[in-house]
Formats: structure tokens, C-alpha cells, sequence
């Protein structure tokens, strides 16, 4: 911290913690409320493979993990984005459809299972 300023990129962290752990809920506060706050070291971010590969399962884990739930919550949308996904995959010779058109379901399935993936429960 400048002159008591915080700029893009400072790490802050409270004098006195009020709670143990990271909870990762972010808040908002006046600008005279830093002084509660000390310079803090930037977080290490040289980790190992191992560390990142995993890191990046759980990620993934947890991606199809909600893709799931919001598939689950919405079997109509679903159902119809896997059946596109899946006609524009095998569909060849079972279909009478260009494969122009069968490259656009597969697009179209795979757009539509993202759109589901991205709002989440609804």
C-alpha cells in the first residue's frame, strides 16, 4: 500500500483476523476501513505439476459435476441438446441430412449443453 492507497494487484489482509480459514466471500467497504488492514505478501504461485494437475481435475470434476445438476433440472432442454449432439455425431448414413447439417447439430448440442452448463439451476 502507497500513502495508505491500495492499487490494482496489493494483497491485504486484516490486522487482527476476525475468522479462521479463507472463506473466499468478498465484501465491500469505505475507503477509510483499509486502515484495519496490513500489506500482505502475494500469494505463492509456483506449485508443482502434481499440484496443478490436480487442481485442474478437481476443476473439471466440479464442472461436469454442475453440468450434471443443471442437465437433471432441465431434462427437456437437455434432452433435446444431447439428441442434436448425438444425431450430428452418429447420425452419418442413419439420416438423411447433409453433413453440412450434421456438423451444425453437433455445434447447435454442444452450444446448447454450454448455455445449460452456464446458467446454472433455474
Amino acid at each position: 500500500m502507497i500513502d495508505g492507497g491500495v492499487a490494482i494487484g496489493d494483497h491485504v489482509r486484516p490486522v487482527k483476523p476476525s475468522r479462521d480459514g479463507h472463506t473466499g466471500e468478498i465484501a465491500t467497504g469505505a475507503r477509510a476501513d483499509l486502515d484495519a488492514f496490513e500489506s500482505a505478501e502475494k500469494p505463492e504461485t509456483n506449485s508443482s505439476l502434481a499440484t496443478r494437475s490436480i487442481t485442474r481435475l478437481t476443476g473439471r470434476r466440479w464442472s461436469l459435476w454442475l453440468l450434471g445438476r443443471s442437465i437433471r433440472s432441465r431434462p427437456i432442454p437437455s434432452a433435446v441438446a444431447i439428441a442434436f449432439l448425438l444425431v450430428g455425431t452418429f447420425g452419418e448414413g442413419h439420416v438423411p441430412l447433409s453433413e453440412t447439417a450434421l456438423t451444425g447439430l453437433v455445434l447447435v448440442g454442444l452450444l446448447l449443453l454450454v448455455y445449460l452448463g452456464r446458467t446454472g439451476l433455474g
